[in-house]
């Protein structure tokens, strides 16, 4: 099961980068991310394996998602329907721990700016750390930033803490995130 997802994984990173010109490896990168972090706050490790897992596939609707788009032009209305398709996808999985609500919440903000208006506490901790590297990813394309641009970087994510990011997750990422994590 773990290379049928890894191999899911990786046609989902090539989709993204092709269609949507995201960085390459995104789900990989954040699924990285999410392992370090979840280690950082003392996590268990199946629940761990979970977060990854659900890091791995975050974008696994990202056709029904693009069918959509062409259809609707309503972006709030696209975002939240990526998200319930995703976690739709993402339960039919063995997994061991709850993902109820990681791919679902995915795009949140600390502040409630996110799809459903969860705030901080109102969504588990698991989806903070996917939104949190999903969105420095994306921002920023972790696989070519320069070191010289880590600093930048980390004082935007403390500044947004609370905020874009929750406390916890932004905390774990500073912890984290240094010129090794970007190699």
């Amino acid at each position: 099961m773990d290379e049928l997802i890894q191999v899911i994984g990786t046609a989902l990173d090539i989709v993204e980068c092709e269609l949507l010109g995201s960085s390459s490896n995104h789900g990989k990168r954040i699924s990285v991310l999410c392992a370090l972090m979840g280690r950082e706050l003392g996590m268990d490790e199946e629940v761990i394996r979970s977060i990854t897992t659900c890091a791995l596939l975050h974008d696994n609707a990202l056709t029904e998602y693009i069918l959509y788009k062409y259809e609707n032009s309503d972006y709030e209305a696209n975002l939240k329907l990526h998200c319930r398709y995703g976690q739709r996808n993402v339960e039919m999985l063995p997994l061991k721990y709850d993902v109820n609500g990681l791919v679902l919440y995915h795009h949140e903000q600390a502040d409630g700016g996110g799809p459903f208006g969860k705030r901080e506490n109102e969504f588990p901790l698991g989806a903070a750390l996917i939104a949190i590297a999903d969105m420095i990813d994306v921002k920023y394309h972790l696989q070519q930033v320069p070191p010289d641009n880590l600093l930048s970087i980390q004082k935007e994510i403390a500044a947004q803490s609370g905020k874009r990011y929750t406390k916890a997750a932004a905390d774990a990422m500073l912890a984290i995130l240094d010129e090794e994590t970007l190699l």
